[in-house]
């Protein structure tokens, strides 16, 4: 009997497992690289069509869904909104937001542009080898449901060039640039209606030099800062 039920994966294919659930909804951007993977949307979905729902490998696959179909997950509002860092939000990362890349973001209480509390992204300088870029983002994602607006939010980026960069990015596509503010500065983003995922990244060494002097300009802190998010909707 143990050698007849063997037969059953070519017999009853039916009893097989089940392909690996991954971005069911559609990729946003099968271009878009992940960060933690390497990998496009795409080839990560190909991953998962060849892997089986449940093993270890789709569960790291599937954690990377919040990139690629960020619409597909369990829409947080933001809120309180505008989105201040101040308690009880001092806690971060919390949905609707995430970070990651070659390092995480976190609350800070040495630079703010309302109240105490912003969120401060890593130095990196020391944690890469030569030659390399480094990023790290603060990622925001917009529920489907939005019907439209923009997004503002205040950055501090003293950053400069070579040595690093603040960029933003709006659906994988880069949106923005500035380094070597000293101030708070107020920035917007256009949002069309939709679910939306907006990365905030610093990026050390941004053009991948082999060496960086090791005599920054003054004024360059290696960190930058964001504070006050504000979801502006035209439904409201």
């Amino acid at each position: 009997c143990t050698t007849i039920q063997a037969e059953e994966s070519i017999c009853c294919p039916q009893s097989q497992d089940v392909a690996c659930a991954f971005c069911e909804g559609g990729i946003s951007n099968p271009d878009l690289v992940s960060d933690a993977a390497g990998q496009t949307c795409a080839q990560i979905g190909a991953l998962a069509a060849g892997d089986t729902e449940g093993s270890a490998t789709c569960t790291t696959i599937q954690a990377e869904e919040s990139t690629c179909c960020p619409q597909s997950e369990n829409c947080v509002p933001l809120d309180p909104n505008p989105y201040t860092f101040e308690p009880p939000t001092n806690v971060f990362p919390e949905a609707p937001w995430t970070t990651g890349g070659d390092g995480v973001w976190t609350i800070d209480d040495t630079n703010a542009q309302e109240g105490t509390y912003s969120i401060k992204s890593p130095n990196l300088e020391g944690e890469g080898i030569e030659g390399k870029k480094l990023v790290s983002n603060a990622t925001l994602a917009v529920c489907d449901d939005f019907a439209g607006g923009s997004l503002t939010f205040n950055a501090l980026a003293p950053g400069i060039p070579p040595y690093d960069n603040f960029v933003w990015f709006l659906d994988g596509v880069e949106s923005g640039l500035i380094n070597g503010q000293s101030e708070w500065r107020e920035l917007a983003i256009p949002l069309a209606p939709g679910a939306h995922r907006i990365d905030f990244q610093y990026q050390y060494n941004p053009f991948s030099l082999p060496v960086l002097a090791n005599d920054p300009p003054p004024g360059r802190e290696g960190v930058v800062w964001i504070d006050a998010v504000t979801l502006v909707s035209f439904g409201a």
